[in-house]
């Protein structure tokens, strides 16, 4: 899969793995599939989520990637519905609930 989809564009400062994911679905028909358990739990605070500011970033490098690969537009459905999606974690709140909640085993 490495090999076909390649390296990860390190130009891209915090959208670097979006890209490789993006290429290996879309482009080269890779596929995914679904489980119930938890396979990683990141923390908000990362270099995505560190601030506004940053998380606007990674959008827009999301955006470049996608316009390279996909050829979409200058704005897409996906700049506007993948904030909205990811808008809890600015709240700590998330679909498995709060950071505190999910730490103690709370739903």
């Amino acid at each position: 899969m490495a090999e076909t989809v390649g390296t990860f564009d390190l130009s891209l400062k915090v959208a670097s793995d979006y890209d490789w994911m993006l290429r290996a679905v879309e482009l080269h028909g890779f596929g995914s599939a679904t489980t119930n358990h938890v396979l990683v739990d990141m923390m908000v605070g990362g270099a995505s989520t560190r601030s506004l500011g940053s998380y606007i970033g990674h959008n827009f490098e999301a955006l470049r990637s996608r316009r390279q690969w996909l050829r979409s537009g200058p704005i897409d459905y996906a700049l506007v519905a993948k904030p909205m999606r990811k808008l809890g974690q600015f709240f700590g709140i998330n679909s498995a609930g709060t950071a505190k909640q999910r730490r103690h085993g709370v739903r």
